[in-house]
């Protein structure tokens, strides 16, 4: 059987080719994962630019060790958005990574850290857990 080589994030990027619309080059793509965190300039196949990227945590694994922090299995995604949906809006706000440095890269480690110095500083409990779930909801 032939081994055929495949680009794990070029399948990503390009996965939208697949649609009965398919994007127009050239187009802007967000690849957000466990692993990765890219924006990347696309004018067409095998024509990419990196626009910006994680220097450190990508989002989904951020989103997963926060998950995690709370209390919840992997993968937390699901359980972390039921979990806001009982939290109280306002009580706490996640900082807003990186927005007075040039570029386009992305930081979420940040969120992360925030996460746990709040669980220590407020105690772990389940309301706590939910507010800090909800406040975390629309920063990753």
């Amino acid at each position: 059987m032939p081994a055929i080589p495949v680009h794990h994030m070029e399948g990503h990027l390009l996965a939208p080719m697949l649609e009965d619309n398919p994007p127009d080059f050239p187009f802007v793509a967000l690849l957000v994962s466990g692993g990765h965190t890219q924006l990347i300039s696309v004018t067409g196949i095998g024509q990419y630019e990196l626009l910006g990227e994680s220097i450190d945590d990508a989002a989904g694994e951020a989103f997963d060790k926060t998950a995690k922090l709370l209390g919840l299995d992997y993968p937390g995604g699901p359980m972390l958005s039921k979990m806001a949906s009982q939290g109280t809006a306002g009580r706490f706000v996640f900082p807003r990574p990186m927005t007075d440095r040039p570029g386009l890269d992305f930081s979420f480690s940040g969120l992360k850290t925030f996460a746990a110095n709040t669980i220590r500083s407020n105690g772990d409990d389940e309301q706590t857990r939910a507010d800090i779930a909800r406040a975390g909801k629309h920063r990753f």
